[in-house]
């Protein structure tokens, strides 16, 4: 009997409380549309103080490198709001993309878990992704349709082929938004493949590349 009333001065005098009471989330859950050719996808977490105690939050960790998250202090008083602002660097990755973020809260023996869903979409689109010619076919160009999305921001202004038997160009049909890309081999009696880099650039000047392939099979 003695024990009750023993935990709840303890709790009043640390000053720590019930995480899923005293915090209200406004979300725990956030979903984020990647724009093609950024750098970083950017999430906010925002939280109230509904106790009558202050809250101590000890740690905010993301579950990989590729996520960061800040607070802009440790201690939040009652009634006070707070956010946790997450960003995450998709680099080369494409869809979607779930990461955690562990809330460790004073007193709390379990941390609160918030998730930044991301989608990340394709900066281009090629259509089709690989141009073929098979054994003995005449070697005639053949186009790959470039698409960019408006958002994106990008230009294509060069394409290179890792295999000299295959030349490549690309032409603009409307700038930062359509683009073809013409390929041709030299010879088709063999069979042959080729790695086509389009060169792409940003509105802030920034270098993306992006594959096409082309193959003699």
């Amino acid at each position: 009997m003695r024990l009750i009333p023993f935990l709840i001065i303890t709790a009043a005098l640390t000053g720590w409380v019930n995480a899923d009471s005293a915090l209200k989330w406004d979300r725990k859950t956030v979903e984020a549309q990647g724009v093609p050719g950024e750098k970083t996808v950017r999430a906010e977490f925002g939280f109230t103080n509904v106790s009558k105690q202050p809250v101590v939050i000890d740690s905010v960790k993301p579950g990989c490198g590729c996520t960061t998250a800040a607070l802009d202090k440790k201690v939040y008083q009652p009634g006070e709001k707070g956010q946790i602002d997450a960003i995450f660097t998709p680099g080369s990755r494409k869809g979607t993309q779930a990461k955690a973020i562990a809330v460790k809260i004073k007193g709390e023996p379990e941390p609160v878990t918030l998730t930044l869903v991301a989608r990340i979409g394709d900066a281009v689109q090629l259509d089709p992704p690989l141009v073929f010619w098979r054994t003995g076919e005449e070697p005639r160009p053949k186009t790959i349709r470039v698409r960019v999305p408006s958002e994106a921001g990008l230009k294509i202004v060069g394409v290179s082929s890792n295999n000299p038997l295959f030349t490549a160009k690309v032409s603009t049909v409307k700038e930062g938004a359509e683009y073809q890309l013409s390929v041709a081999p030299s010879a088709t009696g063999e069979k042959q493949t080729a790695v086509l880099k389009l060169q792409g650039v940003t509105r802030s000047g920034e270098n993306k590349d992006f594959q096409a392939y082309a193959q003699v099979k």
